[in-house]
């Protein structure tokens, strides 16, 4: 018999396999295919936020008694709805620095996939939720859930600064032969010469968010 605490650690650790599959340097030469349908699947699945709410409000299916009894209350939605309401525009930033991870993804007619990650050391976004579900996502994140800016309907960048890291993850091999090598400026320029194509730029801000003052007037 599945236990409810089991049944939450099913549902948190299948998360945690999908995001894993998003990542080539935990998942090496996995098709492209794959990783987008994970993608796909991690764009309304639950966070921890939303499990910690199941746990508390329905402890006979995602948690147990004692998850109930002292779990902190959650905010009700009448509440949740004043403070983030869909067709607002809200500005944020990461709630820590060194905590906006930007991915851009390139791929060949072989299936070969390069990342190349970039670390900032923090920017701003414009997101205006169009319904309920995206509240909830931005609400989750300003209680410290990571946020995949790109998952929701209408947002902008307003600013990204300062690089601290870089780093190329999968298919990588050839390219780094070849920059060690040739006359290559950087990656993007042996990746944009050796018939790679950008398919997608993830934007992550991670560890939470908080909201700027700016109303986002442009």
């Amino acid at each position: 018999m599945t236990m409810p605490i089991e049944r939450r650690w099913a549902v948190n650790n299948t998360r945690q396999f999908l995001m894993d599959l998003m990542d080539p340097k935990k998942t090496p030469r996995v098709p492209s295919e794959v990783r987008k349908e994970a993608y796909r699947c991690l764009r309304h699945y639950p966070g921890e936020y939303y499990m910690d709410k199941a746990a508390v409000e329905s402890p006979e299916v995602f948690g147990n008694q004692a998850i109930a009894e002292h779990a902190k209350p959650v905010d009700s939605e009448e509440t949740r709805r004043q403070m983030i309401t869909p067709d607002t525009t809200y500005k944020i930033e990461a709630a820590n620095k060194k905590c906006l991870r930007v991915s851009d993804c390139y791929e060949n007619d072989n299936g070969d996939e390069v990342w190349l990650v970039k670390i900032y050391r923090n920017g701003a976004f414009f997101i205006t939720p169009q319904d309920w579900d995206e509240c909830d996502t931005l609400q989750a994140a300003l209680e410290g859930e990571n946020i995949q800016i790109d998952e929701f309907s209408e947002w902008d960048i307003d600013s990204m600064y300062d690089i601290c890291s870089e780093d190329s993850v999968g298919d990588t091999e050839k390219m780094y032969e070849a920059l060690d090598t040739d006359d290559w400026d950087d990656e993007e320029d042996w990746l944009e010469n050796n018939d790679f194509n950008h398919f997608t730029t993830f934007y992550e801000l991670q560890d939470g968010i908080i909201l700027s003052d700016d109303t986002g007037e442009k």
